[in-house]
């Protein structure tokens, strides 16, 4: 069933109107990040397939984390790595269990952009290995805040858009309609050499909180600007941002997740900030979900 609904997602993706992804894939990376110590970061973890480093993820309870949807689009063997600072190595390896992905999750244009996952063998809480606090429903981060987003990504960027790894979609019977327009997919997985440099060590950027006006006048021409349930955060100057290998990581802020890493245009571009979920948006809905 899961090939069916991809293979009519590619479909209706091949013969869409160009216009229809107003919004570049995501993927994930920090660029001009330091190296972090998971004990400053407990709540980080890698959200992986097949042992391979897919996407960033946030601890919120013993039982549930906090991730992008589109880490999800036809993931067939969804495992986190959690307590290690190390791409793929130590730490605790954990099944997902169950997961929930918003059900008003757009895949062409990244609106609702959050998902649950809960691993079946409970996180055991120790010095590397904590929740991170979330706001509450509605909680504003006040503009000009510097936040921390951390992740394993790119380090050095040599592709033209963020966008979605091909481990998303190997080992899938897939035929793509229209392999050009899927072309900027390819060698993208973190774990292999697709032209671009990925960190083995955890590292973590610091991002300036953008106000929702200043956001959407970065992005309103050419992507329709912004969703409310997103928020920008980044650097003027660009040279410092999160990209591919990064997405669905945490933004914390004040010791509380306030942003997933989500979409964007390029990696660390100049006035072109990062795109976020904004947590405190959702929080209801986790706490339907989840019960946390």
């Amino acid at each position: 069933m899961l090939k069916v609904l991809f293979y009519v997602m590619l479909v209706t993706a091949c013969f869409a109107d160009q216009t229809s992804l107003r919004r570049p894939l995501p993927s994930g990376k920090i660029i001009g990040g330091s190296v972090a110590s998971i004990t400053n970061f407990p709540y980080q973890v890698s959200f992986q397939d097949w042992n391979a480093h897919i996407c960033g993820a946030a601890i919120i309870s013993e039982s549930w984390a906090v991730t992008a949807a589109h880490c999800f689009l036809n993931l067939p063997v969804p495992k986190v790595r959690s307590g290690t600072a190390t791409r793929g190595v130590g730490g605790t390896v954990h099944n997902v269990a169950n997961y929930i992905i918003h059900e008003n999750f757009n895949q062409n244009n990244f609106d609702n952009d959050i998902a649950l996952l809960q691993v079946d063998t409970p996180f055991q809480f120790s010095a590397s290995v904590q929740p991170i606090s979330l706001p509450a429903q509605g909680e504003a981060t006040p503009v000009g805040t510097q936040a921390v987003v951390s992740g394993w990504g790119v380090t050095v960027v040599s592709i033209s858009h963020r966008h979605m790894s091909l481990s998303l979609i190997r080992g899938q019977n897939v035929e793509f309609l229209c392999p050009e327009r899927y072309s900027n997919i390819f060698d993208s997985n973190p774990d292999k050499n697709g032209g671009t440099e990925y960190s083995s060590d955890l590292l973590y950027i610091t991002a300036n909180i953008y106000s929702d006006s200043d956001c959407n006048d970065k992005y309103y021409a050419d992507y329709g600007g912004l969703f409310v349930g997103d928020f920008c955060a980044g650097h003027a100057e660009g040279g410092i941002d999160a990209c591919q290998g990064d997405s669905g990581g945490p933004l914390a802020a004040g010791g509380k997740l306030v942003g997933i890493v989500s979409w964007g245009d390029q990696c660390a571009l100049p006035d072109r900030p990062g795109v976020y979920t904004r947590v405190s948006y959702y929080r209801d809905w986790i706490k339907e979900k989840t019960g946390v």
